[in-house]
């Protein structure tokens, strides 16, 4: 069991981790609402086009096996 001294230390440790993110969320440069939006669309746009990319490899993969052991 901790003794009350160290549980005192622990709680003073706590109080100033919390204090600390605090700072440091103060120095975050935030993205203005137009660049979020940008961003925001060029992550969708990439991910459609990865996912299509991963689309046609799949149907090619999937013909390519259908041809060689023949579809079931």
């Amino acid at each position: 069991m901790a003794t009350e001294e160290e549980s005192n230390a622990y709680e003073a440790g706590m109080g100033t981790g919390i204090r600390a993110i605090f700072v440091e969320l103060s120095r975050v440069v935030w993205p203005s609402r137009e660049e979020l939006f940008r961003m925001t669309g060029v992550v969708v746009g990439f991910l459609i086009v990865i996912s299509g990319f991963i689309a046609i490899v799949d149907l090619g993969l999937n013909k390519a096996t259908n041809f060689l052991y023949g579809s079931s």
